[in-house]
């Protein structure tokens, strides 16, 4: 990797709070101080500055080329960085030069194929229990409708039984007589 292509890209809370270091050429993960963040890895000129960098972010939604020193070991170099809003974080992108606007979409691309792959993943899951619901209810409709054709089924027959005991009767009564001077 060449010296002007070395580049930090973290996700920070608005307070410059690390939520995640997405890429870190330099090492600072070994450097930064759990209480002060980013911040440990500035002067405090550039301290203020990068604060007012994250409160510019948080305003107009994605800024670039903002110069900003950072503490290297003991030395000071100047980088580069755009930051951007996302979600509840801002992505923050550092170099050594100031044509990251690729790498900064890059990064920004990354992120979002990975959001589009997560909802991918739950539109397929939702259509899913959907799907599996549709075919509980199609299910549980076509038992009712089964349970109602075999109650009709089974009053059908007890109609049934009960006409030919009607018939039968009738016809007992109805048989015809020998007139009762034969008898």
């Amino acid at each position: 990797m060449g010296e002007n292509q070395v580049v930090i890209s973290l996700l920070c809370d608005s307070d410059g709070r690390i939520v995640s270091i997405i890429r870190d050429d330099l090492d600072i993960s070994s450097t930064l101080d759990a209480g002060s963040g980013v911040y440990s890895i500035f002067d405090e000129m550039n301290t203020g500055k990068f604060r007012e960098f994250l409160k510019e972010v948080k305003i107009n939604k994605a800024l670039f080329n903002w110069e900003i020193n950072l503490k290297i070991g003991d030395r000071t170099e100047l980088f580069y960085f755009n930051g951007g809003l996302f979600e509840e974080s801002i992505l923050v992108v550092g170099s050594k030069y100031n044509s990251i606007y690729s790498y900064f979409y890059d990064e920004l691309m990354k992120i979002n194929n990975q959001q589009l792959v997560a909802l991918r993943e739950t539109i397929k899951k939702l259509s899913q229990e959907m799907l599996l619901k549709m075919e509980q209810r199609a299910y549980e409709e076509f038992s009712a409708l089964n349970n109602e054709l075999v109650l009709v089924q089974r009053q059908l027959a007890k109609s049934n039984i009960e006409l030919k005991l009607a018939r039968k009767m009738q016809s007992r009564r109805i048989k015809p007589r020998a007139p009762f001077w034969r008898r």
